[in-house]
C-alpha cells in the first residue's frame, strides 16, 4: 500500500512538473513574440536578431515583397520599407494562439497597425500572422513568419 501511495505521488510530482514546463514555454514564446512586435513597433530591426533565426535559407513573408530569403535579406527589405516611415505602432490583438510540440511551436494572432508616413499620411489597418518557433539552445527562436493584410471585399 505505501510502494501504491508513494507511486501515486511521484506521478503527480512528475505531471505537475511538465505542466510547469509547459507554462513556462508558452510565457517563453508569448514573451518573445511580444519583444519582436514591440521592436517592429519602434522600427528597431535590428534589436530582432535576439529573436529571429538567422539561417539563410529561411523563408519570411512579409507585407510586401511577396518573399524574403534569409533572416540578412529580410532585415534589409524592413529597413528600406522603415525609411519611408516617420512612425509605426504595431500592437497584438488579444486572440495570440500558441501550440507546441517538443521543441517546435507555432503562432498564430491579428494585429493592429498604424503607420505615419514620412509626409504625413497615416495608414491604419488589422493584419495577421502565423509564426513558426524552434527552441534552440534553451531559447524560443522565429524560424518562419508569414504576415498579410485581408483583401478588401
Amino acid at each position: 500500500m505505501r510502494k501504491l501511495l508513494l507511486a501515486a505521488v511521484l506521478a503527480n510530482i512528475l505531471l505537475v512538473s511538465n505542466a510547469f514546463a509547459a507554462d513556462a514555454d508558452e510565457q517563453a514564446i508569448r514573451s518573445v513574440l511580444t519583444k519582436a512586435t514591440e521592436n517592429w513597433s519602434a522600427m528597431n530591426v535590428d534589436a530582432n536578431d535576439a529573436y529571429y533565426a538567422t539561417d539563410a535559407n529561411a523563408a519570411w513573408f512579409d507585407i510586401a515583397p511577396l518573399k524574403y530569403v534569409g533572416w540578412n535579406d529580410y532585415k534589409a527589405g524592413v529597413k528600406k520599407v522603415f525609411a519611408g516611415f516617420e512612425s509605426l505602432s504595431l500592437k497584438l490583438n488579444d486572440d495570440l494562439a500558441v501550440q507546441r510540440r517538443g521543441k517546435t511551436a507555432w503562432a498564430t494572432y491579428t494585429f493592429s497597425s498604424e503607420m505615419k508616413m514620412k509626409g504625413g499620411k497615416v495608414e491604419t489597418g488589422e493584419g495577421r500572422g502565423t509564426d513558426i518557433l524552434e527552441k534552440r539552445g534553451g531559447k524560443w527562436m522565429i524560424v518562419h513568419e508569414h504576415l498579410s493584410f485581408p483583401a478588401p471585399m
